[in-house]
């Protein structure tokens, strides 16, 4: 019998026809596929299957022998073939964004369940250290591998819809048009889903006050590429006052609030659909109103309390559209947003009274197209162009009588991403150098009145095994300021109690709030070099340690901490009489001169079941009986590490002035100086739908020097814990059929009641320092009752 031939197999990601001759002189017209209902293909020999999946194309070269083994061998008769031959792959989705680079993280439904999660935002909430970039900025969601116009067209999908949730290094950003400085984080839905969710939550501090509700209702609908979605929620909380926590009320005032009273109520809907075998589209709207009471205090002996009312409604509307072009991928969202703001002082001293409102509309596209560019002997080049426009319009109005003031800006911006394969172990080439890849962006943008800002980026990927992957990245952006940082309303809040620490005393001040129009555009240069492990090819564990510099110039902030230091480089924003006492305060955003930092970051996270796992079930004998019961589920463990070391951070308010050792003894903020050490742990333990499990936050010492005791201050380590335990109701009430849709949830927040605790060099604690004043919450417990059907 002749031997049987030899077969090779394309890259999975490539077309044969840049490989094998054969196939571009016209094999594919001959191919004829086969597919199985188990997803197997049989390819006849001399012909070759082509499609493995709508946008991944796996070819095997099964009948295309290299020349060499065409002349050693002779060719078998017809007679004597052995027939067909079968070649058994998994069907690539088409929905995953997973490319050449290993992801940080894939989780499939068992390890989001573990998370003991009962929303999309909530799963999001506890997997926040992980999709944080090292340099501190939120990830870029996608949805089933897509772009989407916002989060309102995800929030109301139920944790149970979610087959899988993959995350992608800072390097696969540009990828999708974004710089290399944000996560990627793809949730991929089942593909056939129905449900109809209600949900109740109460939730109340153990030292009074501050009680809440939410009550929440959501439909939804998924259909292949067919998606609709309808939620709707409303959530009131109550105030926390000063008497509830026994504080004594600052000279001169009484009746004041630490934490105000709110209601919130919002819709939110969201469709989409496929146009044709390539196209699809989405469409989501929502709208918010958020209403928020304030105590503010009244001067002992006057019959009218001071308060202030707060009302925001947001409106949103957002589509997307994504489409394949031949080879090349594109994608366009534009959002449309409305936000009225309204503040309103009420009572108190009638001088003091105030109205502010404030309209802004904001239209914002953005439309990214990426394919391949040329074939190099490592792999494809590719190429991302992002185009990028933002048009806001701004109106605000006050109670002086003064005409109200209308603002407009406009933003566009062109970015350009080109990423060359330089070696490759596939394609071996240079393959004892392992994998490397290099990336450059560019970009230039435009905002009206504003000048031309430019924005350059690189990163070098280098893999040389496995489980190993080496980057860099450098990166240099220029951001101009929002329109709320220029054009917000100038207001002012009055009673605010603020500690001086040029007196070492807390007084009551006016503060002053609204927009800076003069603010320069920010500058950051930032450099990064990152190490990504991950041992196991197949279990979820990584270890990612990143150390980054960052120079931050004209940044814009508002001052909150009145330093020696800070009110020499500000005098104009701290006004006193003529003993020296504060008086008011200007919290207006302004420009920093430069910022340092150098931080080393690290996270180690594990998802997967404990111990040896059972064997999957035999198939039953015939005649056999069945099984008594079913095999017992393993535990699942799932936890996350995420310590930040900072090793440097210096900063200069102006120029000509000392800079300030924020790690060291100096402040800005009104909380103290920077922590040198901070992270979170986060674990759970799941079993048959019963999970549990604790979030630990720390937070180091800090110290602002001064040579008045009274304000040489000490913030002492903090560390809080959380724990929560869900469940289904059936296993409490004993299996009844009634409580299977049922789940309740325990929620315990600052378990142990610790809060910051400040002393200065005598020990004592100042008024404005006072631990419920900077956290009013304190412990606080949540139950959730969620039905799902």
């Amino acid at each position: 019998m002749p031997s049987p031939p030899r077969y090779r197999q394309a890259p999975v990601d490539r077309l044969a026809s840049r490989r094998f001759p054969a196939v571009r002189a016209g094999a594919w017209e001959q191919a004829e596929d086969m597919r199985t209902r188990s997803g197997t293909y049989r390819t006849v020999p001399g012909r070759i299957g082509r499609r493995w999946g709508h946008s991944h194309a796996v070819v095997i070269a099964a009948s295309v022998a290299t020349p060499a083994a065409a002349q050693d061998r002779p060719a078998s008769p017809p007679a004597e073939s052995s027939g067909d031959i079968v070649i058994e792959g998994k069907r690539l989705d088409e929905r995953s964004i997973v490319g050449a680079s290993p992801p940080l993280a894939v989780l499939d439904a068992a390890a989001l369940q573990a998370l003991g999660t009962t929303s999309l935002a909530e799963m999001l909430k506890k997997l926040q250290s992980l999709t944080r970039s090292s340099s501190g900025e939120p990830s870029i969601f996608l949805l089933n591998g897509r772009r989407i116009s916002g989060f309102e067209e995800m929030q109301d999908i139920p944790q149970e819809a979610i087959e899988k949730f993959e995350l992608l290094s800072e390097a696969d950003a540009t990828r999708f048009g974004y710089p290399p400085t944000r996560r990627v984080a793809n949730i991929i839905t089942k593909r056939h889903f129905r449900s109809l969710e209600l949900e109740q939550q109460s939730n109340a501090t153990t030292e009074g006050g501050g009680t809440g509700i939410m009550t929440r209702a959501a439909v939804t609908r998924l259909d292949g590429p067919g998606r609709l979605t309808l939620g709707v929620r409303g959530e009131r909380r109550l105030a926390i006052t000063e008497a509830q926590r026994d504080l004594d009320p600052l000279p001169g005032l009484t009746s004041r609030s630490i934490a105000a009273a709110s209601r919130t109520i919002r819709g939110n809907a969201a469709w989409a659909v496929a146009l044709g075998r390539t196209i699809s589209l989405s469409v989501s709207g929502s709208a918010e109103r958020q209403a928020d009471l304030s105590l503010l205090g009244v001067a002992i002996g006057s019959p009218d309390p001071a308060r202030q009312r707060s009302v925001i409604g947001t409106t949103t509307g957002g589509v997307a559209v994504s489409g394949a072009l031949g080879d090349w991928t594109w994608n366009g969202t534009a959002s449309a947003t409305n936000l009225i703001s309204t503040v309103t002082s009420l009572g108190g001293d009638p001088s003091r009274a105030f109205r502010t409102r404030s309209t802004t509309r904001t239209l914002a596209t953005k439309l990214v197209a990426n394919g391949p560019l040329v074939h190099l002997p490592a792999g494809d080049a590719t190429l991302v162009v992002a185009l990028d426009g933002d048009d806001s319009r701004s109106r605000r109005a006050g109670s002086s009588g003064d005409a109200a003031r209308i603002f407009g800006r406009r933003t566009g911006a062109a970015t350009v991403t080109a990423s060359l394969p330089v070696t490759s172990v596939r394609e071996d080439v240079l393959p004892m150098l392992g994998d490397v890849t290099a990336t450059a962006t560019g970009g230039i943008g435009h905002v009206t009145g504003g000048g031309t800002y430019p924005r350059v980026a690189a990163t070098l990927g280098w893999q040389p095994l496995r489980a190993v992957r080496v980057g860099a990245t450098i990166d240099r952006k220029q951001t101009p300021p929002s329109v709320n940082q220029l054009f917000d309303p100038v207001r002012s809040f009055p009673n605010v109690p603020y500690f001086d620490n040029l007196t070492g005393q807390t007084v009551l001040v006016d503060v002053i709030g609204g927009g800076n129009a003069r603010l320069a555009p920010e500058r950051q240069r930032r450099n990064a070099v990152d190490l990504t492990l991950k041992p196991f090819a197949k279990r979820e564990l990584t270890l990612a340690l990143t150390y980054a510099t960052t120079d931050i110039i004209d940044q814009a902030i508002s001052v909150s901490q009145p330093t020696l230091r800070v009110e020499a480089a500000f005098p104009a924003l701290f006004t006193r009489d003529n003993n020296g006492r504060l008086l008011s305060v200007d919290s207006r955003p302004v420009n920093l001169a430069r910022e340092r930092r150098r931080e080393l970051t690290a996270n180690l996270f594990w998802a997967g079941p404990l111990g040896p796992q059972p064997a999957p079930p035999a198939p039953p004998s015939a005649g056999a009986p069945p099984p008594t019961r079913p095999p017992r589920e393993p535990f699942f463990l799932f936890a996350n590490v995420s310590p930040t070391l900072r090793l440097a951070d210096r900063l200069v308010l102006a120029d000509g002035q000392p800079a300030l050792d924020l790690l060291d003894g100096d402040a800005f903020g009104g909380n103290g100086g920077q922590p040198r050490f901070e992270g979170n742990v986060y674990t759970s333990l799941s079993r048959g739908g019963i999970a549990g499990g604790f979030d630990l936050q720390w937070r180091a010492g800090t110290r602002v020097r001064s040579d008045l005791a009274a304000a040489d201050l000490r913030f002492d380590s903090l560390v809080t814990v959380g724990a929560y335990l869900i469940a289904p109701l059936a296993k409490i009430t004993g299996g009844q059929h009634w409580g299977k849709a049922v789940h309740i949830a325990l929620n315990a927040r600052n378990l142990f009641n610790e809060r910051q605790r400040v002393r200065d060099r005598d020990g004592v604690t100042p008024i404005g320092f006072r631990p419920a004043y900077l956290d009013p919450f304190g412990r606080s417990v949540m139950v959730t009752l969620r039905s799902l059907f």
